[in-house]
């Protein structure tokens, strides 16, 4: 009893040692395959991958081959030399060659007559259509015409509106002009060129070279510095501002005191109202457009 305990053990042991030698192997054989799997994929798709982006342009013809010479191949165990611009089998046909094949006598007739009527960029007489220089110059005509149409009407719309001078009993023209915030009112006489601008010397309230010349430009445009003095009161808006202001005043004041002066301040730009000011800000926002610094807590 005991020698047969003892060889049923041996043999469970025996038994387990070779299932677990078993599980092992076939763990390993699997891993492998299991990994070799994965990289012929892998290679495969890196192969495809790389012939597609390496795949050529397919050329039309055999110019496009860049041949010098095509060697038809009738026989399948034909030994081939490669040679350098020789192409072996058949060239592609060209798309008229196809288009030919299935037409009709009378069709291809037709295209014959078609494009026999055509150069390289002109248009053949009696072909019933028009040249690339006709059209062109038929477009430039059309224009020209609209041009003109446009003037005879604006300078009908002048002669519609006769402007006279405008002044008061003491000689002196009025205009109002405006920038941003800033509201000016301007009186012009015939002067030195003294100007006042809130009871105060105009180089001694504009401070800022730049803000003087923009005030005195009309006068530059209209060629008359030194003919008129400008008596202006302007509030509101900052001293640039206030300065392009009476720039505007005294462009109308111009105007209003003599016509003859408008093309030339029309011209400068300086009887326009400039609309621009400043974006007004927004609930949410720093200002008109910037935003605060975003903090994730």
């Amino acid at each position: 009893a005991t020698a047969t305990a003892t060889a049923t053990a041996t043999t469970r042991a025996f038994s387990i040692a070779m299932l677990r030698d078993r599980g092992a192997t076939s763990s390993t054989s699997f891993a492998s395959s299991s990994s070799s799997t994965t990289s012929s994929a892998s290679m495969t798709r890196a192969r495809s991958y790389a012939s597609k982006r390496a795949r050529p342009q397919v050329p039309l013809t055999a110019e496009d081959m860049g041949t010098i010479r095509v060697v038809k191949v009738t026989d399948a165990t034909q030994t081939l030399t490669p040679e350098d611009g020789t192409l072996y089998g058949e060239a592609p046909e060209r798309w008229e060659t196809r288009e030919r094949a299935v037409m009709t006598a009378e069709a291809e007739a037709e295209l014959d007559a078609l494009l026999a009527t055509y150069a390289e960029t002109r248009v053949v007489e009696d072909s019933g259509l028009p040249s690339m220089e006709e059209i062109l110059a038929g477009v430039e005509a059309e224009e020209a015409e609209e041009r003109r149409a446009r003037d005879v009407e604006r300078a009908a719309e002048e002669e519609a509106v006769v402007r006279v001078p405008i002044r008061d009993s003491a000689g002196r023209s009025y205009g109002t002009g405006k920038r941003k915030c800033a509201v000016a009112r301007v009186w012009l006489t015939p002067g030195r060129g003294e100007h006042k601008v809130n009871g105060k010397p105009y180089d001694e309230y504009f401070s800022a070279p730049t803000m003087r010349a923009d005030m005195v430009s009309p006068f530059f445009v209209s060629d008359t510095l030194g003919l008129f003095t400008a008596t202006a009161t302007v509030h509101g808006g900052g001293v640039s501002g206030q300065a392009q202001a009476v720039r505007h005043g005294i462009s109308v004041a111009l105007q209003n005191y003599d016509p003859v002066f408008r093309p030339a301040l029309k011209a400068a730009g300086f009887l326009k109202r400039d609309p621009r000011v400043v974006e007004r800000k927004k609930p949410g926002k720093a200002k008109a457009r910037k935003s605060f610094a975003w903090v994730k807590r």
